[in-house]
């Protein structure tokens, strides 16, 4: 995967945090909402191609205490940041500046919310299992279920395997770390895809990622910004 540039681009990815879910404290969403106007500058449109965007320096993110991501809509070449604002039976809520929505367990995407084509479930059990395992391939299946163009419900069941393509150090605004870099492969419905993540060798966090959301909204790539 092609290193992201980093270019918090105000896009709208969130999800609404579930009513069961429990909210984080009003210093999340409000303190990286006030980070984005203060300390960034915000683009709306898509990057030209070719052209690059300006970095993000880790000074800038020094004073953010709450969890946040970078979200890559690769079908629109727009970004996001998205901030913790639920956690839920280890599943997190994460939220853009516009409200919509990612929910993740262990870096690995479980629902979106305020996207057209949402991801209204993903059984993400055998997929986490696997990735805390790197050195042994896995099989398993993964079940989906999104939205198709009359948001109407489709589910479908994908044959999978996890297989561990090696080391290797990524860089995240201006941080380095040593990873597993492990694809997940699933073939069903007619169709294929592929998920990377590129996992910390000492404690399996999940740095970065490139995981299918379904066929209208595609890939999504996310990055860690603040654990």
């Amino acid at each position: 995967m092609r290193k992201l540039t980093i270019l918090l681009i105000v896009l709208g990815l969130g999800l609404t945090a579930c009513s069961s879910a429990k909210t984080e404290g009003k210093s999340s969403f409000g303190e990286i909402s006030g980070f984005l106007k203060e300390k960034l500058k915000l683009v709306l449109h898509k990057r030209a191609q070719g052209r690059s965007a300006p970095s993000l320096k880790r000074s800038a993110l020094a004073g953010i205490k709450t969890r946040l991501i970078l979200a890559h809509l690769e079908k629109t070449g727009t970004y996001s940041a998205l901030s913790l604002v639920g956690r839920n039976n280890g599943f997190l809520s994460m939220m853009s500046p516009d409200q919509r929505m990612l929910v993740l367990k262990d870096g690995v995407l479980a629902e979106t919310r305020g996207l057209s084509g949402d991801l209204m479930e993903s059984d993400t059990t055998a997929l986490r299992a696997a990735l805390k395992n790197p050195r042994h391939p896995s099989r398993f299946v993964h079940k989906l279920r999104w939205l198709n163009g009359e948001n109407h419900p489709v589910s479908a069941d994908y044959s999978c395997t996890l297989r561990n393509i090696g080391t290797q150090k990524i860089t995240i605004v201006e941080r380095v770390y040593a990873t597993w870099h492990l694809r997940e492969s699933c073939a069903g419905k007619g169709s294929t895809f592929e998920n990377d993540f590129w996992t910390d060798r000492k404690s399996g966090e999940v740095w970065q990622s490139r995981q299918w959301v379904g066929p209208r909204i595609n890939y999504v790539s996310l990055q860690l910004l603040v654990p």
